[in-house]
């Protein structure tokens, strides 16, 4: 079993990555295929980030139930939504590139999902938080 350092340091190396994608390499190129590299960078680390918090959580007893509550509302919805970028990626037959965005239509083209690059700062901005709480307890 992965021991707390572990699960730390991978989200922190998933957020690095997906943060050097977003700010370096996705500018230089404009790719938008590199889109989902980042949000599943994202995905890892905040996975990652979870899988800290409850394994610290349940090693050191020493999160109260107010401060997971906190940490359930404001991430759960991060999580949510990276899982289901994802599985809309993996599920859609197309991928629409219009200019700054990226369209990702359901199979009768009623849904779109639309992907540009102030939401994935916006994903990316929510991921440094959820670090940055979790480093806090790590510091502990």
């Amino acid at each position: 079993m992965k021991k707390s350092k572990d699960f730390l340091r991978e989200a922190e190396e998933h957020f690095m990555t997906a943060d050097h994608v977003f700010r370096i390499t996705y500018p230089m190129l404009k790719d938008k295929r590199l889109i989902f590299s980042i949000v599943q960078n994202l995905y890892n680390s905040s996975l990652n980030a979870l899988h800290f918090l409850l394994y610290y959580e349940n090693l050191y007893k020493q999160i109260d139930i107010s401060q997971i509550s906190d940490f359930e509302l404001r991430y759960k919805y991060l999580i949510k939504k990276l899982k289901l970028l994802l599985e809309k990626h993996m599920n859609s037959n197309v991928e629409i590139l219009r200019k700054d965005k990226l369209v990702i239509p359901n199979d009768d083209y009623s849904e779109l999902e639309i992907i540009d690059d102030s939401k994935l700062e916006n994903h990316l901005n929510d991921a440094r938080k959820l670090l940055e709480v979790v480093k806090q307890l790590n510091d502990r």
